[in-house]
């Protein structure tokens, strides 16, 4: 029987899944991942093979986790084939842009059970593996909507609220038999989940994947949305090294959450980041941000003549349809925002 570490991945065939199979393998880790996407799958175990990791290392299982038996049968040939389980990584999950007024049943349903039921009969059907060793480490992807809310993520939020609570209870729980239990946090990252979610919106503001990226990574203290391989990076050290971690959420976020008040408020806009702005005084689209200070009389010149009467003026930015209103008030600054259209903000 291999001694090696053997580490079990749902969700493996893509994305931060995909990132993980690859980075375990690297630091000699067995892995076996189930997923729905086959074609990924063997995709992903064809650059497996070309890095030197065979059979002996790899294997992949089609795993729907919305079905109990289907994880139970994963779990049981991964014990077979490895002869042992040192750690999951609960990772499939699905995201869809709603509101509590406007979700489907049928969509509310499918996100609980992917999302909530999936990663809880994960669990269940795994975990007892690791108690049968004495030890291991359970990671779960949450998100960093377990820390603030979004609009038109309902769901969304929901269920990965409801993760974060799990890995407290399930810390708590597992603490006895030397299990550790802590979530990865991501903010936006850059997966084909992503894409389709960002896509959405960028199909609905009229412009391209790539201008809705660009507004995404702005929001970001760092600038830019993370990858996969760094999210990949935190969950081998919560399994690997954070020892003395658990019950714990580990945020991957580029900074979203240390700024998100100034991210998406009623703000000056100087506090934030370069956005293109069409405003409704104005012919053309500019970076009002960039012209804009805090000194009364450098307003922009095409709202200088509305400034005596007291008129508004209407932002919007392009990408997300984010409308707020722009009117002036006695402040340092000159002018104070206000966001409008709640349902406009990004989809993360």
């Amino acid at each position: 029987m291999d001694k090696s570490r053997v580490i079990a991945i749902t969700g493996g065939s893509t994305g931060i899944g995909r990132a993980c199979v690859l980075m375990f393998l690297k630091r000699d880790y067995n892995v076996s991942f189930g997923d729905i996407n086959d074609e990924e799958a063997s995709s992903l175990l064809e650059e497996c093979h070309k890095l030197g990791f065979d059979s002996s290392r790899v294997m992949f299982s089609h795993v729907n986790t919305t079905c109990r038996e289907e994880i139970a049968r994963w779990a049981e040939a991964t014990a077979q084939h490895f002869g042992h389980i040192d750690a999951v990584f609960a990772n499939a999950g699905i995201h869809r842009s709603n509101t509590m007024l406007n979700i489907d049943p049928a969509e509310l349903e499918l996100m609980i059970n992917t999302n909530i039921y999936g990663t809880v009969w994960t669990l269940q059907e795994l975990v007892p593996y690791l108690q049968k060793n004495g030890s291991g480490s359970v990671v779960i992807n949450c998100s960093d909507q377990f820390f603030i809310g979004k609009g038109n993520n309902f769901a969304y939020g929901l269920t990965k609220g409801a993760l974060g609570q799990i890995t407290r209870s399930l810390a708590v729980d597992l603490a006895k038999d030397n299990i550790r239990v802590n979530a990865v946090c991501p903010g936006t990252i850059r997966t084909p989940l992503a894409d389709k979610a960002l896509g959405r919106w960028a199909d609905k503001a009229g412009i391209t994947l790539e201008q809705a990226w660009a507004e995404e990574d702005a929001l970001f203290t760092m600038g830019r949305c993370g990858t996969a391989d760094e999210v990949a990076t935190m969950v081998y050290f919560l399994v690997n090294d954070a020892t003395f971690s658990t019950g714990s959420h580990f945020l991957t976020d580029g900074g979203l959450v240390c700024r998100w008040p100034w991210a998406r408020s009623s703000v000056p806009l100087w506090y934030r980041m370069p956005l293109p702005l069409t405003c409704t005084l104005c012919p053309v689209t500019c970076m009002l941000c960039k012209v804009w200070s805090r000194a009364p009389d450098s307003v922009c010149q095409w709202f200088m003549p509305y400034r005596a009467a007291g008129q508004s003026a209407l932002l919007t930015s392009p990408a997300f349809g984010h409308t707020f209103r722009l009117q002036w008030k006695t402040a340092p600054w000159g002018a104070v925002f206000h966001w409008g259209d709640a349902d406009a903000v990004p989809w993360m």
